[in-house]
């Protein structure tokens, strides 16, 4: 049956399929359909849908095609697939229905196609919902085989052309005939490349054939001299116009993939720095909850950022979360240890300390703290003229002096009028920052140990 009088708007193809059943057939389908037809014309269900509701979507493209092509396998109605057609909430129904309908007011032509060796009397049409029993009792069912694909391709669009009036495009008989010709001299090619190789060759050529058939179906016309001579080269036996080809996209997609890298690295850190700043003006404000939260955003968005971690730990630690904050900050010494870098491994080591005193426990402290003092003391020798590892001595110092019942006070004073040496030190030097002036917390102290 053909439609007649389609509305003037139609002008597309819509091929219907089941993606467990006939993908691949589907897909060359597709792509050859576009090359007779024209890119802009065919409509895959699908692979085409794109975002938003789907019924909504294929109502569209039905609305706006003059021939439905319903591709069917072998599994389309097998035990898995006839529940689902029997489904009216299927996708696959859905569009068939819509399809049909259509073509009963004569809109549109639909056309059963059995792909992949599917036969007629195999399929429960009894069984299938009323609905979509017109398909195989009313509609003229074409087939596509293997062994007669090209002629099998040819008699379709031939008929989808009869039937809707669209027009074909001149090249098709060219292409066809340059992809018959790319199949035999490729498989002459691999069998004088390939005596003795184990087998499995052949489906190698077949990806690669139905990725060329690919582009040209999606091929701007200025792409199109370029790929006719690729096909060309691979009829006479010459592949290396193909592989160039695709090696130029290969760096092209490096490229591509580079900048997009760059590009989210760059957003990335970008998003960090602004959750971080948030989450230290909530600080601030005293809004614990909102801190960590955007602390983990910062630390999400970049991983590695230390720093930021162990602001997290010690917002953490405000919040009373002390598990966490010790995670956090175990988490610092892991990665500043596979990192090699000594200056965090020290700042884990005191955040861990500070987490363990507010547990009560106080040797687990001490042990922490006294950890962080060997690795400050060790990066102090390395670089005196360091002002930063010189602080981070003196912080140390003023953890482990403010031990209180866990060294005796001569080694506590030792410790504070070290750690004030240092500071002050650094201060007549003009070396440190207004808010490093902790000398006269350091004084009191002393005094209290007097």
């Amino acid at each position: 049956m053909a439609a007649s009088n389609p509305s003037a708007f139609r002008e597309g193809i819509f091929i219907s399929y089941r993606r467990d059943d006939a993908r691949g057939a589907s897909g060359r389908v597709w792509d050859w359909l576009r090359i007779g037809f024209g890119r802009e014309r065919v409509f895959r269900d699908v692979a085409s849908i794109g975002a938003g509701k789907w019924r909504e979507k294929i109502d569209q493209a039905l609305a706006a095609s003059k021939a439905c092509v319903a591709v069917i396998g072998r599994r389309w109605a097998d035990g898995t697939n006839l529940p689902r057609l029997q489904d009216p909430t299927d996708m696959v129904r859905y569009a068939l229905e819509t399809a049909l309908a259509s073509g009963e007011r004569q809109e549109l032509t639909v056309v059963p196609l059995l792909v992949e060796e599917a036969q007629l009397q195999e399929i429960p049409t009894a069984a299938l919902p009323p609905s979509l029993q017109p398909l195989l009792g009313e509609w003229n069912v074409l087939k596509l085989t293997e062994s007669g694909w090209d002629d099998d391709t040819r008699r379709l669009i031939e008929a989808i052309a009869a039937a809707t009036g669209l027009p074909v495009l001149p090249d098709l008989e060219e292409w066809l005939e340059l992809v018959t010709g790319a199949e035999r001299g490729m498989a002459a090619q691999a069998q004088g490349q390939a005596q003795g190789a184990p087998m499995g060759g052949q489906r190698g050529e077949q990806q690669v054939l139905a990725e060329m058939l690919r582009r040209v179906a999606e091929a701007p016309a200025s792409e199109r001299p370029g790929l006719k001579a690729a096909f060309e080269a691979m009829a006479a036996g010459d592949s290396l116009l193909a592989e160039d080809m695709f090696e130029r996209e290969v760096e092209a997609s490096e490229r591509l993939i580079a900048a997009a890298s760059q590009l989210q690295a760059a957003e990335q850190g970008k998003k960090a720095e602004a959750a971080k700043n948030v989450a230290q003006l909530a600080v601030m404000r005293g809004d614990l909850s909102k801190a960590v939260r955007y602390f983990e955003l910062a630390l999400a968005a970049v991983p590695g950022d230390l720093d930021v971690a162990m602001q997290l730990g010690y917002a953490w630690i405000a919040q009373g979360s002390l598990q966490k904050a010790g995670d956090t900050f175990g988490d610092v010494i892991t990665r500043a240890r596979e990192r090699q870098e000594e200056r965090f491994k020290a700042w884990g080591h005191n955040g861990q300390g500070d987490v363990r005193m507010a547990q009560g426990d106080g040797p687990g402290a001490l042990e922490a703290y006294e950890a962080a003092l060997a690795i400050g003391e060790g990066l102090a020798k390395r670089d005196p003229a360091n002002t930063q590892w010189q602080v981070d001595v003196a912080v140390s110092c003023w953890k482990l002096g403010s031990l209180d019942a866990l060294l005796p006070i001569p080694d506590r004073r030792e410790l504070l009028q070290r750690g004030r040496e240092i500071l002050t030190t650094l201060k007549d030097a003009g070396k440190l920052q207004a808010n490093q002036d902790w000398i006269g917390a350091f004084d009191q102290a002393l005094a209290d140990l007097a």
